[in-house]
């Protein structure tokens, strides 16, 4: 028969369809054999291009680096030298500041110090002179006062000797002296020194006083005795109307020597006491001036030692305090230009150093 059957259709159908499921089968393993190489060939297209890419930009990122890192070395190395060039400045200027204002200052100093010294010297030779005065004045009234205390210790010898008491020449009122100056003290003390010390030699050349020692009386007395004696060694050679025992010659001399002996000695006594005590008051009363002399000259060189050295030492602070007013203020402007100088520069300086500062700053963000 020409036309198939229905079973041979269907047969060949289902023959067709496993062949077309086969076809299908081998043609989807082919094309994703093919999309799975064609998957690997884009990834490793990809990888690789990834790779490419990744290891330019790690060059580009390096050589920004670079540029950067040497960029930020430029920056820094160029404000390092403003900066430090900006700190030399200062220190240059505040050297040439300080040199020039030391100097100055120096100077006024150093005058300054020199009229002090000048003042301090004048002071000291002065002082040295009033002291040096006072000092003579003051020997000069010791001398008095030794020389009168041995005039003194002679006096009382001299008169105890002759049997006069020194508590019986001295003064009963303490002896003043109204001297103005001490020349003038000086003057008055001397020559009543010298009064007294000549009024003692005259006294002690007094014949009266000469006769009243002991050894003098003795001498006295023995010479009377031989004198009223001599009628006994020759009483042979005497008229006969007054012709005695030569014993009784010897008896009556002898009487009569001490009785005109104790009446010259007393008449000698009584002379040279009254001698003695007018002299010798004079004597102490010039020694007690010369004494409270003594004494004034010391107080009055005291005084005028006092006096001098307080005036000196005004003129000496007057002289101190116009050097000072007159370099002090000179010295204290200076000392202020110095410091406001100084101020301004440090001013100049933090300026200098915010502007190198703030322009590294912008550079830096430049770079960056």
């Amino acid at each position: 028969m020409s036309v198939p059957l229905l079973y041979d259709r269907q047969r060949q159908w289902i023959d067709d369809l496993l062949r077309l499921v086969r076809e299908r089968g081998e043609t989807q393993t082919k094309l994703e054999d093919r999309a799975s190489n064609d998957r690997a060939a884009a990834e490793k297209d990809i990888k690789a291009a990834r790779q490419g890419l990744k290891n330019r930009r790690d060059r580009a990122l390096q050589a920004a680096e670079e540029n950067f890192q040497r960029t930020q070395r430029s920056v820094m190395e160029r404000a390092a030298v403003d900066a430090k060039a900006n700190d030399d400045e200062l220190a240059k200027s505040r050297f040439r500041i300080a040199k020039e204002m030391d100097e100055t200052e120096e100077k006024l100093r150093e005058a300054l110090q020199e009229r002090g010294w000048t003042a301090t010297s004048v002071f000291d030779a002065a002082e040295k002179d009033a002291k040096g005065e006072m000092q003579k004045y003051k020997q000069r009234a010791t001398e008095v006062v030794a020389r009168a205390q041995q005039i003194w210790h002679e006096a009382e010898q001299w008169l105890g000797d002759r049997g006069v008491a020194i508590e019986d020449v001295l003064s009963r009122k303490p002896a003043t002296l109204a001297t103005e100056s001490v020349g003038e003290t000086q003057a008055a003390t001397d020559a009543n020194l010298k009064a007294a010390d000549d009024l003692f030699g005259r006294m002690r050349r007094l014949i009266a006083p000469k006769l009243l020692p002991l050894p003098v009386g003795i001498a006295m007395f023995v010479v009377f005795e031989v004198l009223c004696c001599l009628p006994a060694a020759f009483h042979k050679s005497l008229p006969p109307s007054i012709e005695a025992p030569q014993l009784l010659y010897l008896i009556g001399g002898i009487f009569a020597g001490g009785a005109l002996f104790a009446l010259v000695r007393a008449l000698i006594k009584m002379v040279g006491t009254r001698q003695m005590l007018s002299k010798g008051e004079k004597v102490a009363r010039l020694l007690d001036k010369a004494e409270a002399g003594a004494a004034r000259l010391r107080e009055q060189s005291q005084a005028d030692y006092d006096k001098a050295v307080s005036e000196l030492k005004d003129r000496h602070v007057r002289d101190q305090r116009t050097a000072q007013n007159e370099y002090q203020p000179r010295i204290t402007a200076i000392v202020e230009r110095r410091a406001y100088l100084h101020s301004e520069l440090n001013e100049k300086h933090q300026t200098a150093a915010k502007r190198i500062q703030q322009k590294r700053d912008d550079d830096m963000h430049a770079a960056e």
